[in-house]
């Protein structure tokens, strides 16, 4: 007999789960019941295609650290009610923990940081001003610097940048990604490869799925209060716009007089588990990220072009947003 670890079941205690579901009408349309929200199921769903098996321990321990993290932002009761397969989902994320857990678990390494408390404790606690639901976006907020954000509320100046500038942060965790392509995973033990010949192709590790796209600008803001941002960030204030779409009409206005040749659109990122895709889920590399980033509930302003190229940093003057919008100071009351 085997006496391989990784071929057996091994079960691990969960943390302590919401004691609260999706309604069972929300449950019924995505085909799930309770039992699609209980460890154990979990547990045998990851044994049978165990997608992370090739993967580095070190990949599986960062992975785990990113998990938590999003863990203190992306759990609470309003995420409670909304079904397991979206990252909006605090279900999503204790599934996430647990797998990931198994999996150090099968490799005989323990978990790189202590296991979170349940239920954590969440990082918009305090907030001056939340939107009304997860990523409804009514209201949505940029971290910045105290002098970005008098500009910004003054005479609601934004300074957008090419996507390809990010690549050159890569010292700055909290900003740094690959913004013009985007990565995707199939274990390698589940892809086949058929060569011309009819033969099989050996895979040594996982079969990658990448999507690009051309340069193009963006301003980056969130669609939730989180007070770890600013640390995140490393910065001092926040701008909170109240209402979303009188701000997206003043860019839209001020996209016609200074950039006519772009067209903009703004919307939150789908944040994707990079060895686990849901089926159907949007897979773009400007409106994609890693779920590694999904604590911060990123809203993006998009400008892009057919005909002209972005490159370096522009301005966009919107006017004032004093109407629609406040100053918050890092431990400090409203301006």
């Amino acid at each position: 007999m085997s006496n391989d670890k990784s071929n057996k079941i091994i079960s691990i205690p969960p943390l302590t789960l919401p004691d609260t579901y999706p309604s069972t009408e929300a449950m019924e349309s995505w085909n799930q019941n309770e039992t699609s929200y209980d460890p154990q199921l979990w547990e045998l769903e990851y044994h049978a295609r165990r997608n992370l098996a090739r993967t580095s321990d070190e990949y599986v321990q960062e992975r785990y650290k990113s998990i938590v993290r999003n863990m203190r932002a992306l759990t609470s009761p309003d995420r409670n009610v909304i079904p397991i397969n979206t990252f909006l989902s605090s279900w999503y994320w204790y599934r996430k923990e647990h797998q990931t857990r198994y999996e150090l678990n099968l490799r005989g390494l323990p978990p790189p940081i202590n296991l979170p408390e349940s239920p954590t404790e969440n990082t918009n606690a305090k907030a001056p001003l939340r939107p009304k639901s997860p990523n409804s976006c009514d209201i949505i907020f940029r971290y910045t610097d105290r002098e970005y954000a008098e500009k910004m509320l003054e005479c609601g100046e934004i300074r957008i940048g090419a996507a390809s500038e990010v690549e050159k942060k890569k010292n700055d965790k909290a900003r740094y990604d690959k913004e013009l392509s985007k990565d995707s995973f199939t274990s390698g033990e589940r892809a086949h490869i058929i060569m011309p010949d009819g033969k099989k192709a050996p895979i040594i590790g996982d079969l990658c799925t990448t999507t690009t796209m051309p340069d193009y600008y963006f301003f980056c803001m969130s669609c939730d209060w989180d007070a770890d941002l600013y640390q995140d960030f490393d910065v001092d204030s926040c701008v909170i716009i109240k209402d979303r779409d009188a701000f997206t009409a003043r860019v839209e206005a001020a996209t016609r007089r200074e950039l006519p040749e772009f067209n903009f659109f703004d919307l939150p990122i789908e944040y994707f588990d990079p060895y686990e895709r849901i089926k159907n889920q949007i897979f773009s590399a400007g409106l994609s990220k890693s779920f590694d980033y999904a604590y911060q509930r990123e809203f993006r302003l998009i400008w892009h072009s057919l005909n002209a190229a972005a490159f370096g940093y522009k301005y966009l003057h919107l006017g004032s947003l004093a109407d629609i919008a406040e100053i918050h100071n890092l431990g400090s009351k409203q301006k």
